[in-house]
C-alpha cells in the first residue's frame, strides 16, 4: 500500500471522501501516516530487537580515534575497520578487520561506545575513505524517495489505523474499539516472527518517513 492509497484509506475512516468533506490537506496527513508508519514498527521491534538492521560507513581519519555515531543508532552490533577497496565489502568480511567490542582504556585493539561518540582503542596511521563500516540496529529514519514503508504488506493497514488515532483521539468505548482493532491487526505478530527453536527472520527497515528527508549528520553515511 502506497503512500496515495494509506492517505485515501485514511480520509475515508475521518470521513473525508468527499473535497467538500475534507478540511485537511495531504501534508496535514502524512505526519500523522508517519507516526502510524512508527508505532506498528516500535511493535515489530518489540518481538525481534535486530529487525531494524542497517550498515553506516565513515571515512577514517589519520590520528582520529573518535567519531560520532549516527544520530538514528539504538545500539552497535558490529564494526569493521579496513580500506572497502582493497577488501570490498562482502557478507562474510565486510572490510579487512572486524574491531572488538572493549571496555574503555583497554589496550586491545577494538573500540567502545561513549554516549553516542564511537572511540577506536588506537589512532590510525592513515586517512581510508569509507573505512569504518558500522553494522547497527536503527531507529526509525527518514527515506529519500520512496512512499512505500518497508514493513509487510499485511501491516499497512494498521499503519492507517494508527494514524487515525493520531488524528481524532478517542476516550472511553470508542478508544478501547480503536485499540481492539489495532490489537486484531497486529495481536498475531509474535506466530509470524517468533518461532520456537529457529533463528528469528531479520527485516531491514530503511526508513519510515515520507516526503523530503535526507540525513545531515557527519561522518556516517548509509548504504543500502
Amino acid at each position: 500500500m502506497n503512500l496515495e492509497e494509506q492517505i485515501l484509506r485514511l480520509r475515508a475512516r475521518l470521513n473525508e471522501r468527499n473535497v467538500e468533506d475534507a478540511f485537511r490537506d495531504d501534508e496535514d496527513l502524512i505526519p500523522l501516516l508517519n507516526e502510524g508508519a512508527r508505532y506498528v514498527a516500535k511493535k515489530l521491534m518489540a518481538i525481534n530487537r535486530r529487525i531494524n538492521v542497517v550498515h553506516d560507513y565513515a571515512d577514517v581519519n589519520t590520528g582520529i580515534s573518535r567519531y560520532p555515531a549516527p544520530e538514528d543508532m539504538l545500539f552497535d552490533i558490529e564494526l569493521w575497520y579496513g580500506d572497502p577497496t582493497a577488501n570490498p565489502p562482502s557478507a562474510s568480511a565486510p572490510r579487512a578487520e572486524k574491531l572488538v567490542h572493549v571496555e574503555p582504556n583497554r589496550c586491545k585493539r577494538g573500540y567502545y561506545m561513549d554516549g553516542m561518540w564511537i572511540n577506536l582503542t588506537f589512532d590510525p596511521p592513515a586517512d581510508i575513505l569509507g573505512g569504518l563500516l558500522l553494522i547497527h540496529c536503527a531507529a526509525l529514519s527518514m527515506i529519500d524517495g520512496g512512499d512505500i514503508p518497508a514493513i509487510p504488506q499485511d501491516l499497512h493497514m494498521a499503519i492507517v489505523v494508527a494514524a487515525e488515532r493520531y488524528a481524532v483521539p478517542q476516550v472511553g468505548e470508542a478508544g478501547k474499539q480503536q485499540l481492539t482493532e489495532l490489537d486484531a491487526l497486529l495481536g498475531d505478530l509474535p506466530s509470524y516472527y517468533k518461532k520456537e527453536n529457529a533463528e528469528q527472520p531479520s527485516i531491514t527497515v530503511t526508513g519510515l518517513q515520507y516526503g523530503v528527508a535526507g540525513r545531515s549528520r557527519a561522518p556516517f553515511g548509509r548504504r543500502y
